[in-house]
């Protein structure tokens, strides 16, 4: 089966800014990716200093993560990304979001 393409933000230095940036995954993925964009939430990354150590993140744009991870290096990012897609409940999501809010 063919790939799938998503959108990732990745945060690159200096400072923080962020870019979009694409990534292929497995297509068992795309119900969970769609699910996500729906919930209004967001896939990313990035890279920590010269180490190449990883921060990976589901987040809510306002509130923060969601579910975040670091990796050792950027060898682990597409199957964690892959994981945090198919490991994605969105009633839960919603639970934390409301908890959030207030």
């Amino acid at each position: 089966m063919k790939e799938i393409q998503i959108e990732l933000i990745e945060y690159v230095r200096p400072n923080g800014r962020t870019r979009t940036v694409t990534m292929n995954v497995d297509p068992k993925c795309e119900s969970g990716y769609n699910q996500i964009k729906q919930s209004g939430a967001r896939l990313g990354f990035e890279v920590l200093g010269r180490a190449g150590t990883v921060y990976v993140f589901l987040d809510h744009p306002k509130l923060g993560d969601y579910v975040s991870e670091i990796l050792p290096s950027e060898e682990h990012l597409k199957s964690t990304i892959e994981r945090f897609i198919q490991r994605f409940d969105a009633a839960d999501y919603e639970r934390w979001m409301s908890k959030w809010r207030g």
